[in-house]
């Protein structure tokens, strides 16, 4: 599967809000952050204090990002022989991009995924994703931001909807 454009915007609106980061910041958990949510961890180009790019940069960063998250979620699956749509490909990929897919691949849903069960129990299991390192103290501390993602990320799952706000308006 090819994460769709919905997906993709999904993922960006998660990660900056809708606005390319054109100047490197530090993001809540303390990470250097540039583009659409790109961190060294996601592999080149290392982010730097100072660094600049331009609104093409951060395209072509953010679709490289995305190639290296599809590819393992895709080969995961079909290790395991599970099925999934496209909007729940679609949250498995924007968790992956936040957590890391080796982190999917740990995880209670990816358990309970691979297990077959309902998907309000796989996405329920999304929502234990809430924690960060406090830069600071070092301690892992629930963060309000993280856990809308995690929301969002379980809304689509069971759902379907890209936006829950749609449903309301």
């Amino acid at each position: 599967m090819e994460l769709s454009k919905k997906g993709a915007d999904f993922i960006f609106q998660m990660e900056e809000e809708g606005k390319v980061a054109l100047k490197a910041y530090r993001c809540q958990a303390g990470i250097w952050t540039i583009g659409k949510g790109h961190t060294t961890a996601a592999g080149p180009p290392q982010v730097v204090e100072g660094m600049e790019i331009t609104e093409e940069d951060a395209d072509i960063i953010f679709e490289h990002d995305m190639a290296c998250v599809v590819s393992p979620i895709n080969s995961m699956l079909a290790e395991a022989g599970v099925t999934v749509t496209q909007p729940q490909f679609d949250a498995l990929v924007s968790f992956a991009f936040n957590e890391g897919p080796e982190a999917l691949r740990t995880s209670i849903i990816w358990k309970r995924l691979c297990a077959g069960k309902p998907s309000v129990l796989v996405a329920s299991a999304m929502g234990l994703w809430i924690k960060l390192r406090d830069p600071n103290t070092k301690e892992m501390v629930s963060h309000i931001d993280l856990a809308d993602r995690r929301f969002r990320e379980a809304f689509l799952f069971v759902t379907g909807i890209y936006n829950p706000q749609e449903q309301y308006q």
